[in-house]
Order: structure tokens, then C-alpha cells, then sequence
């Protein structure tokens, strides 16, 4: 037999620290406690990344994999696709994925569209406001694409779209929460949002709201800072202080910018 042991007494070597992975640290997420880290989905469906986008065979592994490591959160919307011929790729790919896995939350985003394919980084309309009366539509469908298996949180996509005080605005978040309270969603939540549209939101719609996902990088710093009075409805400032006032969790996205 061997030992590390010898005549010296026992071996000094350093013990190895235990790899840290995706679920060390799990946050909240409304009712559900997730892994810190998630799996997004958008280079998955588009194809203005230099190396196009990979196979459904490749990224069905790709998230296979993820989910392996204990990743438990993932991210996806209806037009995370080439064009609009192909709407609900990175949804239904994601379902594909994940039949049979550990249960996982996925948190989806509709109400945008795109104009053109999805080689180039500009082909989001991103003025483009979902009427009302078309919300539960697109809850409906993305629920269809994801399937039933996991939990879902639909996301209002552009909301920087809206005035956040404005009549159409609170239309659609009523909207929102009926499509929800019929049980098409899970949860909800708002995507490119200001600090004004969280807390609008956030009374309109009480627990249902449980996720904001904005831009937050080494190079976007926005959501951290002192948020403006009466600002613009674009302006992203205060945004993190807003989710942690209301109880929301923050979902960073564009992380490596």
C-alpha cells in the first residue's frame, strides 16, 4: 500500500477546495429558489453572432449540459429566432431540452417583434407596443412552445415601449394578470424596464411580479445608480434599488456586455 504519510508525519498538502458551481448560493425568484447563475437562450435562436448559431442538436446539449451542472434558471423569448417565420425556436428547443430533467423555472419574454432575419443585432422593433387585447395570445403561445412540465414566468419584452403611467401600460399589465391568474403563466415579469415602470408595475400586479431583467455588465452600470426623477421613460437608472424595494428579483442580462 501507499500513504502521503512518511517518517516527516503527515503529508502538508493543501486540501482542494470543492469546485463551486451554478447552484451554490441559490437566490429567489418569487416562490422558487433558483441557482445564481442562469442559462440564457439568445445566441441559441439568433444568428448574428460571428459563428452563426449552432445546431438544435449542439444547443439542445448545451442546455442539457447546464442543467447537469445544476443550473435551475433559464431565460428564453418568442423571438429569440432567425425570423418570424420560425417564432417560438429558443422556447420550444429549450422544452425539448429539458423533458424528463429536474424541475427548473424558465422565464420567457413576449411582446416584441422583429423585422428582417436574425443576422444583424438591429433586426428588433423595439417601439413596437403589444396592444392589450394581444397579451393573452402571446402568453398562450409561448406556454404551448415551453410546455407544462416547468415553471414559467412570462415577461413583457420591450416595456420601455410605454409611458410607464400611461393608460395603454396599465391595459396591458391588467391584461397580464388575467392571462396569469387563468393560470397561462406562473409568474410575471418585465424586461428593459425603468425604475418607474417596476414600481407601476409592481402595484398593478402585487406577488405575480417576481422578475425585472435588464442590461447589468462591467460596462452597463445603469441599474445601480441613484434613479431620476421624472426621467425619461428609457432612463434604467435606479432599477436595482426599485426590484430590492418591491421584492423583485433583479435577472441580469448582457452580462459580458
Amino acid at each position: 500500500s501507499s500513504s502521503d504519510d512518511d517518517e516527516r508525519g503527515p503529508s502538508r498538502k493543501k486540501a482542494r477546495a470543492a469546485p463551486r458551481g451554478p447552484t451554490d448560493g441559490p437566490v429567489a425568484v418569487g416562490p422558487w429558489r433558483v441557482s445564481r447563475q442562469g442559462f440564457g437562450t439568445l445566441a441559441l435562436g439568433t444568428a448574428y453572432s460571428p459563428g452563426g448559431r449552432p445546431s438544435e442538436a449542439d444547443a439542445i446539449q448545451l442546455v442539457r449540459l447546464a442543467a447537469a451542472r445544476g443550473v435551475t434558471f433559464f431565460d428564453a423569448a418568442d423571438v429569440y429566432c432567425f425570423d418570424a417565420s420560425e417564432t417560438h425556436y429558443a422556447e420550444r428547443l429549450l422544452a425539448r431540452a429539458l423533458a424528463g430533467g429536474p424541475q427548473v423555472v424558465v422565464s420567457t419574454k413576449g411582446g416584441l417583434k422583429r423585422r428582417g432575419d436574425g443576422t444583424r443585432s438591429n433586426s428588433w422593433h423595439f417601439g413596437y407596443k403589444l396592444a392589450a387585447r394581444d397579451v393573452r395570445a402571446r402568453v398562450d403561445a409561448s406556454r404551448a412552445a415551453l410546455g407544462s412540465e416547468h415553471a414559467v414566468i412570462w415577461s413583457l419584452h420591450n416595456v420601455d415601449a410605454w409611458e410607464p403611467r400611461s393608460k395603454e401600460f396599465s391595459e396591458v399589465l391588467e391584461a397580464m394578470q388575467a392571462a396569469c391568474d387563468a393560470g397561462a403563466a406562473d409568474a410575471l415579469g418585465l424586461s428593459n424596464a425603468s425604475a418607474d415602470h417596476v414600481a407601476v408595475a409592481s402595484r398593478a400586479l402585487g406577488a405575480r411580479l417576481v422578475a425585472v431583467q435588464n442590461e447589468y455588465s462591467l460596462y452597463e452600470r445603469r441599474a445601480e445608480r441613484p434613479a431620476k426623477p421624472h426621467a425619461a421613460k428609457s432612463n434604467k437608472d435606479g432599477v436595482l434599488s426599485e426590484c430590492a424595494r418591491r421584492g423583485v428579483a433583479f435577472v441580469s442580462s448582457g452580462v459580458f456586455g
